[in-house]
């Protein structure tokens, strides 16, 4: 993931630069963001020769994130470019494992639950575009773009239910970490509301996603290691913003975005002391939804 992302920014600088050095009048801008995101994560492996078809299934739900973004802005008022970075510290949430003998979630042999104590999320995008301006003030910009999103979750404080009830030892400390990264494109029209009021509405769709896992369970001293296939899987993006401008130069937002990603077949891995196994990756999917404030300042 990380050459072909330093390959894209290179190539979408060196496009940017050409096109931006054409005027004079650049514009940029620096938003700063603080918010909260409610995250989730679940992943389904099969047996060998897909026998169950689901043998296990890893949930991961509300997760409270508390959000800090930056955002840059290049522009020069037909072409522009931006770049988004976000940090996310995971203040807690929960999850579910189950395991299954028979097809579709049949014969749960065991089910176990953890808290979630941290760690943390990391997002990273960019792209660059063209300002079509229309009527009554309204533009639309459309884009292409490169992103990457990481997960970073600790499970700690476990209990199993089934095929009996008992706490986890005081050392149960799992991790799993995730990451997502493709290409994407993205539709953006901004609607002037008022002389000092906009909106933005965006769409980005993301294709052919790459999907990467790996976790390590502190129980059973086991390590994990997912992929998939990208050119089965697939993302969105959503989110509508209100921006009011206080002066020329600064403006306070406000946001909502709605992101969905889903991964499908591939290969799933289980590597213990003594055993090493692999089996088919049935499907990852990611959902949250971020709320943002924001102060942003253009030069």
């Amino acid at each position: 993931m990380k050459p072909n992302f330093v390959k894209f920014v290179t190539l979408m600088s060196s496009i940017l630069s050409f096109h931006l050095c054409a005027s004079d009048e650049l514009q940029s801008k620096v938003e700063l963001g603080q918010g909260y995101r409610h995250d989730s994560l679940k992943f389904r492996i099969a047996g060998p020769h897909n026998k169950p078809n689901i043998l296990s299934e890893l949930d991961y739900k509300n997760l409270q994130v508390y959000l800090s973004t930056l955002k840059t802005t290049v522009s020069n008022g037909t072409y522009i470019g931006v770049v988004d970075l976000a940090y996310g510290n995971i203040l807690h949430g929960k999850s579910r494992d189950s395991d299954y003998t028979k097809n579709n979630r049949r014969g749960e042999k065991s089910r176990s639950f953890s808290r979630i104590t941290g760690d943390y999320t990391i997002d990273v995008s960019a792209k660059i575009g063209r300002i079509f301006p229309l009527s009554s003030g309204i533009s639309f910009t459309p884009s292409i773009g490169y992103g990457a999103f990481w997960q970073n979750l600790r499970m700690k404080n476990g209990r199993q239910t089934i095929p009996f009830h008992a706490s986890f030892p005081k050392k149960h400390n799992s991790t799993y970490k995730t990451c997502w990264s493709a290409p994407f494109v993205d539709f953006r029209f901004s609607v002037p509301l008022s002389t000092r009021l906009k909106m933005d509405l965006g769409y980005a769709f993301f294709y052919p996603v790459r999907y990467s896992g790996t976790g390590y369970w502190s129980l059973r001293h086991m390590h994990l290691s997912d992929s998939n296939k990208a050119w089965k899987s697939y993302g969105h993006k959503a989110d509508v913003n209100l921006r009011w401008a206080f002066t020329d130069r600064v403006e306070l937002g406000l946001g909502v975005g709605l992101a969905h990603f889903a991964a499908k077949d591939g290969t799933a891995q289980n590597k213990g002391r003594h055993f090493k196994v692999h089996t088919p990756l049935v499907s990852a999917q990611r959902t949250c939804v971020d709320y943002l404030l924001s102060l942003s300042y253009a030069f």
